[in-house]
């Protein structure tokens, strides 16, 4: 049987550069933003691979200084 290899989620990929680049911990954008770190650390490793809604993504988008389009 042939194992699954992990797919990545790009967005999680980039969220995860993005903190780390800020030199942050999980905790500290779950301070910062309201956003649950369970929820970023989700996003981060691809566990959740929907995109966060509109209101997410802009908190995310205005936290890291990016673009939401980049996001």
């Amino acid at each position: 049987m042939k194992r699954e290899t992990k797919q990545t989620f790009p967005l999680g990929d980039f969220l995860k550069e993005l903190r780390e680049r800020k030199g942050v911990s999980l905790k500290k954008v779950e301070d910062d933003t309201g956003i649950s770190n369970a929820y970023l650390s989700q996003l981060e490793t691809g566990v959740r691979k929907k995109l966060p809604n509109a209101d997410r993504l802009k908190t995310l988008a205005d936290y890291y200084n990016v673009s939401i389009q980049q996001l």
